[in-house]
């Protein structure tokens, strides 16, 4: 009986004798969730070298995994034997077929036909190097929605951050260019800043004397200035009381 040295031996001789029954094979499809160690138009394959529980846990729930994007492919553990019956138990119990190589005498027939004795490393170059790390043409397709959505995230993240990058040179702009001007009493005293130009407005602050401000506009007829405090509380104050 030939034996395999390990699990990729395993995989591309298994691939082999898909492909002899007329599969179009697939080794290692790369998806979200990891990659599929071989896929045909029909089944969903695991391969692990000798299944036990340690490893029948994980191969269960990489298919499980992987049948979300081939929900109607047949899910397959392909083995050279079985060291453990209960994740064979397992496996079946979630829908899953168990494959050991060492029981399937078709699949021994067909080693023996196409290897004789043992594996010819020749042999395999020739037919493995097409098949591995294949491109799954069907990949955008079935994570068109998902993709959608991602790439809706980043534009959303991308416009806010141009925006507030935006904000921020604007603002900086606006300060570089502003004109600083102090509270400037007769007497010493406080002043207060009103949310309106005129004393029938509410006070917002009370302004200590020499206090700095940003002046933002002092064109009203009113005599009352548009001022901004170190803190970004805006208001007015008398322009008689304003020291450039």
């Amino acid at each position: 009986m030939i034996t395999f040295k390990n699990e990729r031996e395993l995989q591309e001789t298994f691939g082999d004798f898909l492909e002899s029954l007329g599969h179009a094979v697939t080794l290692e499809i790369t998806t979200a969730e990891g990659r599929i160690d071989i896929l045909t138009n029909q089944y969903l394959i695991e391969c692990k070298h000798h299944l036990n529980r340690k490893n029948g846990y994980e191969a269960i729930g990489q298919l499980v995994s992987y049948s979300a994007y081939y929900p109607h492919h047949q899910k397959i553990i392909v083995c050279e034997s079985v060291d453990d019956e209960q994740s064979r138990s397992r496996a079946m119990l979630s829908g899953i077929r168990v494959i050991a190589t060492n029981e399937n005498h078709r699949f021994q027939s067909f080693l023996i036909q196409h290897y004789g004795d043992s594996l010819n490393p020749e042999f395999k170059s020739l037919h493995h190097s097409r098949r591995r790390f294949a491109y799954d043409a069907n990949f955008w397709e079935r994570n068109r929605p998902r993709l959608v959505a991602v790439v809706g995230v980043i534009v959303l993240l991308a416009g806010a951050a141009l925006v507030r990058i935006n904000g921020v040179s604007e603002s900086r702009t606006q300060i570089s260019s502003a004109q600083f001007v102090r509270v400037a009493t007769s007497n010493g005293e406080h002043l207060n800043l009103r949310s309106g130009p005129g004393i029938q407005h509410a006070v917002i602050l009370t302004l200590p004397d020499n206090s700095p401000l940003i002046l933002l506009d002092d064109t009203s007829e009113t005599g009352w200035f548009l001022v901004q405090t170190e803190r970004g509380i805006k208001g007015y104050i008398l322009g008689d009381q304003v020291m450039y």
